[in-house]
């Protein structure tokens, strides 16, 4: 299965459970590639998250994050240590039912594909 694109509203907040093991943070970034945190985030702009936001199945992660008016209509939710362990997270002003191949942000679970499940055992929006 592959990792889902997430729809979100702006200023509406979305709360995201990590659950993905303590070497898997989760951050909403501009970043495609994402695993910024070894080198300090450099050219990407963070939106929410960061390397504090990581957990386990037990004993989940929780942030929440509130659309900002202005975010760009693409982002992506990424790993902070690892590139590439995450996907697109789509902005509007309105959430828009989801297209083939995304999953609306709000009450889904992103069963992503091998490598990203490894990353992102679960992520839950509410």
């Amino acid at each position: 299965m592959e990792t889902p694109a997430l729809r979100v509203a702006r200023g509406q907040t979305y709360t995201f459970r990590v659950a993905a093991g303590a070497t898997h943070p989760l951050y909403l970034t501009n970043s495609s590639v994402g695993g910024g945190a070894p080198d300090g985030y450099v050219g990407e702009e963070v939106f929410a998250g960061g390397e504090a936001e990581s957990g386990t199945a037990e004993a989940p992660a929780e942030f929440a994050w509130t659309v900002p008016a202005d975010a760009p209509a693409e982002l992506y939710y990424q790993c902070a240590v690892h590139q590439k362990l995450g996907w697109r997270l789509l902005t509007g002003d309105v959430a828009a039912p989801a297209a083939a191949g995304e999953a609306p942000a709000s009450g889904a679970r992103a069963a992503a594909g091998a490598a990203a499940a490894a990353a992102l055992a679960a992520l839950v929006c509410a």
